[in-house]
């Protein structure tokens, strides 16, 4: 009936703006009061109430018995439910009284604005906050929560909680998920979430996950998840341990509707940030030839001097076809083969999900191009292009022209050499005439020479101890490893970064990636400080290595990889691609 009447006023104020010929403006104004009019006079069944056995005094006795001590509580009647564990959650069902303000609340959503929000935490639907709306049955919810909620929340948790709330709609579907965070931001006491979803399952996804935390305060496993159910009421205390996350949305046809906000009071005491050290890890230096493993194009002189003017425009580029095409698949084989248990996972959620392996544990295709881009030959390498110092390795010429002949390229061989003298890194660089490439010869060895040592090269990055630099001298500028990325991982951006205060050349190629597709995810992303809006997005491509060059204000992640990934691969158990991320500093 609702349909018709507003399909035939439609048409009557449509007919109406032809007579008058008003603007676009005024019809959807007259249409939006219309609807509000409309509305009001059914304002009796918009005006809303708790649940009466949520007032009746031996229900609240019971239930500020059991949250002040920390207890578990259910109450048989209703099915009102306390967990305990990992941190205090409470689920009021058949929170409103009236069926009929329900479904006229859930109608009235559907005509909010939506805004698609996106960004390194999360995938969703969200509202403006509705303090400003004009619809008659949000505006009853909202009073309600500040008029009767708040103040059984103050009674319950002993909170002295203030008058401001926060309030919005959030709208998830396929493919939508809020990752795991605890909600903490000034003043945000107590999390609610209300939920108006159809019949649901956990086959459905969009369950509210709870974690508990590890020794470190940091979230550990998924302990409780609970499933959105219809007129249900969730909240909890917001707090140092209170980690949860919506999980991916995995059905196509149905959408999880709820009302989500915060109630405000008083500050409490939070840890300090602990800022983590960037992992550096030593140099591994390998008797590899460059021209071993890089394709002969980008050993070019000419070549090398068009990426360096391109990169010192953009600061980044991505070169095709990095690697030998034999030395890149036989890689990408040994990864698909690497056995399972020699990846491990690596948290906590609230920062990244994803694999590593032990570089030790590495086959040897692996293991060598491991060793190539954390040599001191790459060190250089990678200088020339950029034309960034790199761990004191200083770029082999000069794009600046000689003012006695503007033709001559301005080498720099000792540029091969680290300030600190001890340190020696015995190549002398020449270009080849006849090729243009540059060309890496060994110098003769002396005593102090790290190609003297008595050690396997490729087992230094394992025998080396970072915390005795006695021991050896080596580099520590640059960190990374091989990852395995697949359905549910992705990496976070965190306050605490090491990256977050350091500039950083990033680079990052890829393995096994020829079928993915951009609707999965895996896709990195840099961002400005406090912006939503891409810089950048590297997408996973075979063999191609994407430089990027990163200042303070500057930070990246890794796009979630939803179910669509499993749904474009049925006939794979776990699809996954691989990336070898390296970044070095100057």
């Amino acid at each position: 009936m609702v349909r018709i009447e507003t399909s035939t006023l439609t048409v009557q104020i449509r007919a109406e703006m032809s007579k008058r010929k008003i603007t676009g403006d005024e019809y959807n104004s007259s249409l939006c009061a219309t609807e509000i009019k409309k509305s009001s006079n059914d304002a009796a069944a918009t005006r809303m109430s708790i649940n009466s056995r949520y007032y009746e005094n031996n229900f609240r006795k019971t239930l500020s018995h059991s949250y002040r001590n920390r207890q578990s509580f259910v109450d048989d009647i209703t099915g009102a439910t306390l967990y305990n564990q990992p941190f205090q959650c409470c689920c009021l069902p058949n929170f409103l009284s009236d069926t009929k303000a329900v479904h006229s609340l859930r109608n009235q959503l559907r005509k909010v604005k939506f805004f698609k929000k996106s960004n390194d935490l999360y995938s969703l639907n969200q509202s403006a906050d509705l303090k400003g709306s004009p619809l008659p049955a949000i505006q009853s919810f909202r009073e309600l929560l500040l008029d009767d909620v708040l103040p059984w929340l103050r009674d319950l948790t002993e909170i002295p909680l203030d008058d401001t709330l926060d309030i919005t709609c959030s709208k998830y579907e396929y493919g939508d998920v809020l990752l795991c965070h605890d909600d903490e931001l000034e003043r945000r006491r107590i999390a609610f979430i209300y939920y108006l979803v159809p019949e649901w399952s956990s086959e459905d996804g969009g369950t509210l996950d709870l974690f508990s935390i590890d020794d470190n305060g940091d979230p550990d496993t998924v302990v409780k998840s609970l499933v959105p159910q219809w007129n249900n009421f969730v909240f909890f205390e917001v707090n140092t341990i209170s980690f949860h996350q919506v999980s991916e949305v995995i059905s196509k046809s149905k959408k999880r509707l709820s009302i989500n906000g915060w109630f405000h009071g008083p500050n409490i005491d939070r840890p300090k940030l602990h800022k983590i050290p960037i992992p550096l890890i030593s140099e591994t230096e390998t008797l590899t030839s460059l021209s071993d493993w890089i394709n002969p194009v980008y050993l070019n002189i000419e070549t090398q001097l068009q990426i360096r003017k391109q990169f010192e425009e953009n600061s980044e580029i991505q070169l095709i076809d990095f690697l030998l095409n034999d030395k890149f698949n036989a890689v990408c084989f040994e990864l698909r083969n690497h056995a399972n248990s020699a990846w491990s996972r690596i948290g906590p959620a609230n920062k990244c999900s994803t694999d590593i392996s032990k570089i030790s544990s590495l086959p040897v295709s692996a293991r060598d191009c491991f060793d190539l881009f954390n040599s001191i030959k790459f060190y250089t390498f990678i200088a020339t292009l950029t034309g960034l110092n790199i761990g004191g390795c200083k770029p082999l010429f000069s794009t600046e022209t000689d003012e006695s002949d503007s033709d001559t390229l301005q080498t720099d061989t000792s540029s091969n050499y680290s300030e600190d003298p001890d340190v020696l890194n015995n190549y002398n660089v020449e270009i080849d005439k006849g090729s243009g490439q540059l060309m890496f010869q060994e110098a003769p060895c002396t005593s102090n020479d790290l190609l003297s040592l008595p050690l396997d090269c490729k087992q230094m990055a394992d025998t080396i101890d970072p915390d005795n630099s006695d021991s050896i001298h080596t580099r520590q500028c640059c960190c990374g490893n091989f990852r395995r990325w697949k359905h549910k991982y992705y990496t976070l951006i965190r306050d605490s970064d090491p990256e977050m205060t350091e500039f950083g050349l990033d680079t990052v190629i890829f393995f096994c990636s020829a079928s993915w597709k951009p609707e999965c995810g895996g896709s990195t992303a840099y961002i400005a400080k406090g912006e939503d809006d891409e810089l950048l997005t590297i997408q996973p491509t075979d063999n191609t290595l994407s430089i990027v060059y990163r200042d303070t204000e500057t930070i990246k992640f890794v796009k979630y990889i939803n179910h669509r990934l499993l749904a474009l691969n049925p006939d794979s158990k776990c699809p996954h691609f691989y990336d070898l991320a390296m970044t070095y500093y100057e």
